[in-house]
């Protein structure tokens, strides 16, 4: 048993971000799922991103 982790919640992770970005533009965000390189870790910041 388990969950599901890593590179399939990243795109999924992502927008969930970027819609509470849209909504929360001042609350801190803790973005994770699916960082597995720099690029990703800049994709997930950028959702973040207003």
């Amino acid at each position: 048993m388990g969950g599901l982790s890593g590179r399939p919640v990243f795109e999924a992770s992502n927008r969930v971000i970027r819609q509470l970005r849209e909504h929360l533009p001042t609350l801190p965000i803790i973005g994770v799922g699916g960082i597995d390189s720099a690029a990703a870790a800049q994709a997930k910041i950028a959702a973040g991103q207003i």
